[in-house]
């Protein structure tokens, strides 16, 4: 079954080869025996023609006698026709032909005939060979291809006839060995190498072969998987079994002819009985198999308490920095970088602690799977975005062009840092949608155990998008940190944002090979450990470099002045000396905020109450009196002021440090006042 052969072994791979059967097969032309005893009796007049005939009935040159033709080709065979044609209704018979250029094509009848016809099964089996073998040879022969069946059927019907047959079959198969002693094979010359070397398979008849057909080794067909078990595998003895064990052709051929009434099926498992009955079989059989051991990966009570910790010290850490925040917000180095904003990312680095605690499992459901890559996903982004939107309002005042007044009021922050929030709970909508992370299992040998893990599977294309999401907020907010490095460093985070988005980034570029290498390799315990310490660090060590200088400065109550001294910012057009010696006019400005400060101390019904006293303005000169709390005030970064107390002129206060607008343009008016952080040293007042 050559089609077969290459559909299932060579090309599919289905099967492979278990080795030789112990015997080889071969095609052959076979006639029935009582052909040469016709032979003799068509030469009446020679009587040694007749005995050379008969003794040589089976070569192939006996075709170029014409008596021998005609015995063949002028026979009537409608009545068989008819008969197996009556066996397969619907079905096209004979399925193919094949008639050589000086041959008429083959007539049921006989009528016209002058060759005789090879009644053959399949014109894929051994295709081509017979037809080049009568063309080289110049045979007076026809084929006619009736398939495996109908053929077991026409050679049945003639023979019971006793009628003349010529017809081509396979051996070794049961319908041959049922009828072997009744049949001669016809004998052309044997095969070669070289008669075969330019076997085309032309069903026209072109090529090389003209000799007998060759020999086929008959090799047994096994599973793949068996075939490819070796070492200590449960199928590794039977591929030994099947590789060493042989069947002699005798001992086929005599278990087939005793028993001839059984099927191909049949006659294989008579002859398999006949092996473990003989114990033949003894010789091929090893026994090296050594069954593993099958467990559950189940995490150890110490990895339990391990990343119990682990995750409780996290949310304790953070969770303590935030309530030492609330409790010390009002102070001048904790308002100075947003309340609002401060506590937003704090509850973000809240979120991914509490999310490593879905990670303590080691049989995950389904639930537990889309909960560890929701909360510390949220959470980062959530950080991200609340140091993001303080950070630009910090460079949009010290950095940026601020020729038109700009909205930077907690509400307009709020809004922008909700854009790169909301795309991140988009992407994970849609990857929950889509293709959820969800449990899987896998199993890993290793010294004969084979032991099974649970874990959670997941998309890696979501998966990078996400952290492609995250990397473009921790460049953006860094490069902005970077330009207003220069802003006062009461304001300025720059270097505890550098510190944060260092270790954000160090932790992913390590982090993520480090999980995807552990996870192919099998190795959960370390893998588990790792992402809990990936999401559980980065969160303690950010929340520690953003608040813990200020948080310590803010409850040991130390001056502001000894940490968080003022500077310049670099682009304001402002005189830089080492030592500021003001003019003869800002002298007067000077003094009339000491007698402003005077009258204020006088009248104290008349100061409005803050947390840091209070910021005089200039008032005799068409200047306002403002007070602030340390911290940035927003009230008046956008445009006209709507306190009693203003000039009614955009202005922006950041602890002893202001800004105004003139009505009349963009200036920055560069003023001088006192601080109360500075040692009552003049400061400029932007």
């Amino acid at each position: 079954y050559p089609k077969a052969f290459f559909n299932y072994v060579i090309r599919n791979q289905l099967v492979g080869d278990g080795g030789s059967i112990g015997y080889e097969g071969h095609s052959a032309v076979y006639m029935p025996k009582y052909v040469a005893e016709a032979y003799r009796n068509l030469i009446q007049n020679n009587t040694d023609f007749a005995n050379y005939l008969f003794s040589t009935s089976n070569y192939f040159k006996a075709f170029d006698v014409p008596e021998v033709i005609d015995y063949h080709a002028k026979v009537n065979d409608t009545e068989v026709v008819n008969y197996v044609k009556s066996l397969f209704p619907g079905r096209t018979l004979p399925a193919h032909t094949f008639t050589p250029p000086w041959c008429n094509e083959w007539r049921e009848d006989g009528v016209g005939n002058n060759c005789a016809d090879i009644k053959s099964e399949v014109i894929q089996y051994d295709q081509g060979a017979l037809q080049q073998m009568i063309f080289n040879n110049r045979l007076n022969m026809t084929i006619s291809f009736w398939g495996a069946d109908g053929l077991r059927d026409y050679v049945s019907r003639k023979m019971a006839l006793n009628s003349s047959l010529i017809f081509k079959y396979w051996e070794p198969t049961s319908f041959v060995f049922n009828i072997l002693n009744q049949l001669d094979r016809v004998v052309f010359p044997p095969y070669s190498q070289t008669c075969y070397a330019n076997n085309t398979n032309s069903l026209t008849g072109q090529g090389s072969v003209d000799c007998d057909f060759p020999p086929s080794p008959l090799i047994k067909l096994v599973s793949k998987k068996i075939e490819q078990s070796k070492g200590n595998n449960v199928f590794a003895d039977m591929n030994t079994l099947l590789r060493l064990g042989k069947i002699q052709e005798a001992e086929e051929v005599r278990l087939l002819m005793l028993n001839q009434n059984y099927d191909d099926f049949d006659s294989a498992c008579i002859l398999l009985k006949d092996i473990i009955t003989n114990k033949t079989f003894l010789p091929w059989i090893q026994s090296t198999y050594d069954p593993p051991t099958y467990k559950t990966w189940e995490m150890s009570d110490s990895m339990y308490i391990g990343l119990y910790i682990i995750s409780s010290f996290s949310v304790f850490t953070i969770v303590a920095v935030m309530c030492l925040y609330m409790a010390y917000h009002m102070h001048p180095l904790l308002k100075a970088i947003s309340t609002t904003f401060s506590m937003i990312t704090l509850f973000g680095l809240l979120m991914v602690a509490i999310g490593s605690f879905f990670l303590i499992s080691d049989n995950p459901s389904m639930a537990q799977c889309n909960l560890q890559f929701w909360f510390p996903c949220l959470g980062w982004t959530m950080a991200l975005c609340s140091l993001g939107a303080k950070t630009y309002r910090i460079y949009k005042i010290f950095h940026g062009d601020l020729k038109e007044p700009v909205n930077l009021k907690d509400e307009r922050l709020l809004k922008l840092a909700l854009i790169p929030f909301s795309l991140m709970i988009m992407i994970l909508v849609i990857w929950t949608l889509v293709k959820p992370p969800k449990p899987m299992t896998s199993t890993h040998e290793h010294n004969n155990t084979i032991t099974t893990y649970h874990f959670c599977s997941f998309q890696y294309e979501f998966f990078y998008t996400v952290v492609g999401l995250m990397g473009a907020l921790v460049v953006v907010t860094t490069k902005m940190a970077y330009d207003a490095r220069e802003a006062p460093n009461r304001f300025n985070e720059a270097k505890e944002l550098g510190l944060s988005m260092y270790t954000a980034v160090f932790s992913g570029l390590i982090g993520i090979p480090v999980i995807v290498y552990l996870q192919s390799q099998n190795i959960f315990a370390v893998f588990y450990l790792t992402i809990a310490l990936l999401e559980c660090v980065p969160a303690v060590m950010i929340s520690v470099f953003l608040f813990a200088l200020r948080l310590e400065h803010a409850i040991s109550g130390r001056e502001v002045k000894s940490v968080f001294p003022i500077r310049h910012q670099s682009n304001i057009p402002v005189e830089k000396k080492e030592t500021y010696v003001p003019s003869s006019k800002q002298m007067a400005m000077v003094a009339s905020l000491e007698t402003s400060k005077a009258d204020m101390r006088s009248a104290p019904h008349s100061r409005k109450n803050t947390n840091q006293g209070l910021t005089p303005g200039l008032t005799n000169r068409g200047f306002s009196r403002r007070e602030t709390g340390g911290g940035l005030s927003n009230t008046n970064c956008s445009g006209p002021s709507n306190s009693t107390h203003g000039s009614g002129n955009g202005s922006a206060s950041i602890g002893g440090v202001s800004s105004r607008r003139e009505p009349t343009g963009d200036r920055v008016i560069v003023e001088m006042e006192q601080s109360p952080y500075t040692n009552n040293h003049l400061v400029p007042r932007i």
